[in-house]
């Protein structure tokens, strides 16, 4: 299967890596305990068995249609799909893909998940966008009216690492 979409302004493309250093870090959608059929079973434990992630059709219009009003109102740098591997990886994935040089992230979230499963877990319909810390409100706002989960997860900066604390 594919998606064929047509782009109406090319300036409005967003690319999936991280413009800056300073820059938020933050995750659109809703991380659940959903492990099964994973990169991270299959990599770390050699299994390839469970209950892969549950689509639901309209939390996905609503992330995808948040996520294209921050892109049309310009209050995002970057945005990129939090899927296989999970969010850990479309992380990490962002900072190789920085357009001048290679960006590091630290990451500090709160959450009631097992730590591999907040990273590695691969819930669908979960964007990692990257943006100015002046919009850091702006973002907040729009999430509460839209609604759609929106979730700060740390800052761009440093080189080659990205680190995390779970608190």
């Amino acid at each position: 299967e594919a998606v064929v979409g047509l782009i109406e302004d090319h300036k409005k493309v967003m690319p999936q890596g991280i413009k800056k250093s300073g820059h938020r870090i933050g995750l659109i959608g809703f991380t659940t305990e959903e492990l099964g059929g994973s990169e991270y079973l299959k990599v770390v434990f050699d299994k390839t068995e469970g209950k892969p992630p549950v689509l639901d059709r309209k939390k996905e219009k609503q992330v995808q249609g948040f996520c294209l009003e921050l892109i049309q109102k310009g209050l995002i740098q970057s945005a990129h799909d939090c899927s296989e591997g999970g969010l850990a990886i479309a992380v990490a994935e962002s900072c190789f893909t920085a357009p001048e040089e290679t960006l590091g992230a630290k990451l500090e979230m709160e959450s009631t998940l097992r730590g591999d499963t907040l990273l590695f877990g691969e819930s669908q319909s979960r964007i990692v966008i990257s943006f100015s810390e002046e919009f850091t409100d702006k973002i907040e706002d729009l999430a509460l009216s839209y609604p759609v989960d929106f979730l700060l997860l740390g800052k761009t900066g440093g080189n080659y690492s990205v680190s995390y604390t779970h608190l």
